[in-house]
């Protein structure tokens, strides 16, 4: 296909016309655009180099075996225009699973709900605790008692402190670490907790996704 462009710089095709079919002048000089080609598709394996007629569009990446994982842009500069391949990595991101809640239904806290981590969760009144009843005085500052999840077994422990608040479990003084079950009750300080697990015996994390 040969392009000419008049001297009103209308472009059209000689193969058709002799002379510009939107003025009907003379025609200009002719203007090599270069032969159309399809755009270079690239599949996975070693590229080699790779050109586009009628342009320095030029890549030289070879061995490029996952292209799906790669962006591709292009750049110019007073010198030429150049493809710019850029490895593009997702940033992996790491996220603590949930594997349950204590809900306070009953306190200066009630309504709240406080997640629980795959780990020994902190219990007080701290606001850097795990389970932070800050609104109640009668709770210890710093871990009045540890909610624990057992990743291995998939059960939930809960362990008082040695020197803190009593800790009534179902209505018996907590004195040693018992296990919790599905909506149990316990009462620390002013406060009523119950206990809310995902993890049971209907779902379990995969152990990979544990931090």
């Amino acid at each position: 296909m040969a392009l000419q462009q008049c001297k009103q710089g209308h472009v059209f095709n000689t193969d058709h016309y002799k002379s510009c079919p939107y003025c009907n002048g003379s025609s200009g000089q002719s203007i090599d655009f270069g032969s159309f080609a399809a755009q270079p598709t690239f599949e996975s394996g070693d590229l080699g180099e790779v050109t586009v007629p009628g342009s320095n569009f030029v890549n030289n990446r070879n061995n490029v075996t996952e292209i799906s994982q790669r962006s591709f842009a292009a750049s110019t500069n007073h010198d030429s225009e150049k493809t710019q391949w850029v490895d593009y990595a997702p940033k992996k991101i790491t996220v603590e699973p949930v594997v349950g809640w204590l809900v306070c239904i009953e306190g200066s806290d009630m309504g709240k709900d406080f997640r629980l981590a795959p780990r020994a969760n902190t219990i007080g009144r701290d606001s850097k605790m795990d389970v932070s009843l800050t609104e109640d005085p009668a709770v210890s500052r710093i871990n009045n008692a540890f909610l624990l999840y057992d990743t291995l077994n998939n059960l939930f422990l809960l362990k008082p402190a040695e020197t803190a608040t009593n800790i009534y479990l179902n209505n018996q003084l907590l004195a040693q670490p018992m296990q919790l079950k599905a909506f149990d009750k316990f009462r620390i300080g002013n406060s009523m907790m119950v206990f809310v697990p995902l993890c049971c015996d209907a779902f379990q994390w995969p152990s990979e996704n544990h931090v």
